[in-house]
């Protein structure tokens, strides 16, 4: 096992990396193998992962990269996220993806979405609607028909089919990782200065970077590490923090609340990765139904 602070630096590099090193060398490691980009929100990975896919989580420049030929494309009271999103699809730091999602976020999203097709970025470009009716006869069929939708853009792309062991196998994976982001958060809300808010962002974040097999491996030496007693408990606050959605703060701003001698023991940071209370149902016949 590494040590803490190895996993750290590790997780620090793949999180902020805007070149996606990590997704193309996955990528061109295997044959038939198709890179997905999705925007910062909820977006079941597991459809991806089943059909020889990689879900990459496509978070914004943040604070990494200057917005110049952004602000060509959107008004400058637009929020930071799509203007650094098209920055880097213009300096083609994602031309070796295959497909782009863009779940309903908003307007400014939904509009990003026509721009990659208009530039010609990946083979597909999907915007992703969520039933709003929670029916299953209504909802539940409208949102079984959009997923649908992009496992046959991925099957376009490379000609791999969706099994039922496939996903039910994918979505074992993926109940394993956010069970080990829970254990995480849990431990932290009893013990916060074991592992710092800013810490806990570049261990989640690089999730939406690497293969799931990899993070949960990482999540599990993680919660090995802080089950046992390290640092010192100080007299501070503890705070939840609220309301961030898909646009994420830069570390400085999280690591000045912690400074400012604050504990944040719950927040919206990486919302995507947490959307799902509990498990999604397991070997069933209809693993998509389940999803």
């Amino acid at each position: 096992m590494k040590s803490l602070d190895e996993i750290l630096a590790y997780c620090n590099e793949q999180a902020f990396d805007l070149n996606f090193t990590y997704a193309k060398k996955w990528k061109t490691d295997g044959s038939n193998r198709t890179l997905v980009g999705f925007l910062p929100i909820y977006f079941p990975r597991e459809i991806v992962h089943a059909i020889n896919g990689m879900a990459v989580g496509v978070m914004g420049a943040g604070d990494h990269k200057q917005i110049i030929k952004g602000d060509a494309y959107y008004q400058s009271y637009i929020c930071h996220l799509p203007r650094g999103i098209i920055e880097m699809a213009l300096d083609h730091s994602m031309d070796t993806f295959d497909g782009f999602i863009f779940p309903a976020i908003c307007d400014c999203v939904r509009n990003l979405s026509g721009m990659f097709k208009l530039a010609k970025k990946g083979k597909f470009q999907r915007y992703f609607d969520y039933p709003q009716n929670f029916d299953m006869a209504i909802g539940g069929v409208f949102y079984n028909q959009e997923l649908h939708k992009i496992i046959d853009d991925v099957y376009k792309v490379n000609g791999v089919k969706m099994t039922t062991e496939n996903l039910n196998h994918s979505i074992k994976l993926y109940n394993k990782n956010r069970r080990l982001i829970e254990e995480i958060y849990a431990i932290r809300q009893e013990f916060p200065w074991r592992l710092s808010a800013v810490d806990t962002y570049k261990i989640i974040r690089a999730g939406l970077s690497i293969t799931v097999e990899e993070h949960n491996k990482i999540l599990e030496d993680v919660v090995e590490l802080i089950m046992v007693e390290n640092g010192e408990p100080m007299d501070n606050i503890r705070v939840v923090i609220n309301g961030s959605f898909c646009e994420q703060p830069p570390l400085g701003l999280i690591k000045s609340i912690e400074m400012a001698g604050c504990y944040i023991v719950d927040d919206d940071f990486m919302l995507g990765s947490r959307w799902i209370e509990g498990d999604v149902e397991e070997d069933t016949n209809d693993p998509l139904g389940a999803l």
